[in-house]
């Protein structure tokens, strides 16, 4: 009697123990699916990108800024359009960037300041004609210390997703040295790119740039990588 009563104690544990095994990775599952959003809070500056991600979304995603003027939401990537690039402009001030999955809506607030003590490559000027672009960034070295920067930048374009790097005219002469200046604390330098359509052997022909999205990166040792480059749009 006692044999059966184990017995039947060993097999109804053993059932037990299946069932576990079958509705925990259902369980684990469910939960590495629709995480939300990668940030719900960002602070970023003026003239910058940034990027947010929905993980594992169960649906495509759709993106949208409740004030474009603050931050816009430049372009998507990913199978589901889960990965978006977002652009601040020279306005401040805060807004939302919302990510709707199917009838689910992951926020993230945005706020967009000045960069009143942070070192970093800031916008000037854009000035467009026909013939010529001209981009005027300056470096900022705001902190206690000298800042190593040298002459040399390039410019990439938001295209299909992704940044990618705008290709060098093959006629170029320009020569830049690697480490060029010490910019002395809370001081200053202007670097100017200039894009014409005459020159030859600049840098790049006013050709190549055409409508769109575009970063100029500087060459300095900021603390980020997103304090190299400012973003700014041709018409």
């Amino acid at each position: 009697m006692i044999k059966k009563i184990m017995k039947s104690t060993v097999i109804t544990m053993l059932a037990v123990l299946v069932l576990l095994c079958a509705v925990l990775p259902m369980t684990l599952q469910a939960k590495t699916k629709d995480k939300g959003i990668s940030k719900t809070k960002m602070t970023i500056y003026t003239n910058m990108s940034e990027t947010l991600k929905v993980e594992n979304p169960k649906a495509k995603v759709k993106w949208k800024s409740s004030n474009r003027k603050i931050a816009s939401v430049l372009g998507t990537t990913g199978r589901k359009n889960e990965i978006a690039t977002i652009v601040s402009g020279n306005k401040t001030g805060t807004c939302t960037i919302t990510a709707l999955v199917g009838k689910k809506e992951y926020k993230c607030r945005v706020t967009v300041k000045k960069d009143k003590k942070i070192s970093r490559a800031t916008l000037v000027s854009v000035k467009q004609t026909k013939n010529e672009i001209v981009i005027v960034a300056r470096i900022n070295n705001k902190s206690q210390g000298t800042l190593r920067c040298g002459q040399d930048y390039w410019l990439e374009k938001f295209n299909k997703g992704k940044w990618k790097k705008v290709s060098v005219n093959k006629d170029n002469m320009s020569e830049f040295e690697s480490v060029a200046y010490l910019l002395k604390p809370n001081s200053g330098l202007i670097r100017t790119c200039r894009i014409s359509k005459d020159v030859k052997d600049d840098m790049y022909l006013r050709s190549q740039i055409t409508k769109g999205t575009y970063r100029m990166y500087v060459n300095a040792e900021f603390s980020q990588k997103t304090y190299n480059y400012v973003v700014f749009q041709v018409k």
